[in-house]
């Protein structure tokens, strides 16, 4: 799984690929953390290249809102996938504030899904 689209970097490149290189989940704490990469395109993931930039989201608090229970707390099963959803949900709502917008994930709001 991975989310594509054009990102300018820090590096002076455009990355087309991101992909969450990390997650971090405190049972105990209840808390979640996933690192996105950004590579050049799919190629360069493949072939083992280091991300050309990065950054971190934190996933608990869409992790335990009322929209996302199933039945139980989600956070003792989260998976890739479900940090892909919530990562995305995230990045939607981001982008539709008026002020205070965390601009690094409202990016990821309209990014296709690979």
């Amino acid at each position: 799984m991975a989310l594509q689209k054009v990102k300018s970097t820090p590096m002076g490149v455009d990355g087309t690929y991101h992909r969450v290189l990390q997650l971090n989940c405190n049972y105990d704490r209840l808390d979640a953390v996933c690192t996105v990469g950004t590579y050049v395109d799919e190629a360069a993931r493949e072939a083992g290249s280091t991300p050309v930039a990065s950054f971190q989201v934190d996933l608990a608090g869409e992790f335990h809102n009322e929209n996302y229970k199933d039945g139980e707390d989600v956070m003792k099963n989260i998976s890739l996938k479900e940090a892909y959803k919530a990562l995305k949900r995230m990045a939607v709502v981001e982008a539709a504030k008026e002020e205070d917008v965390n601009e690094a994930l409202a990016f990821f709001a309209d990014a296709t899904d690979v």
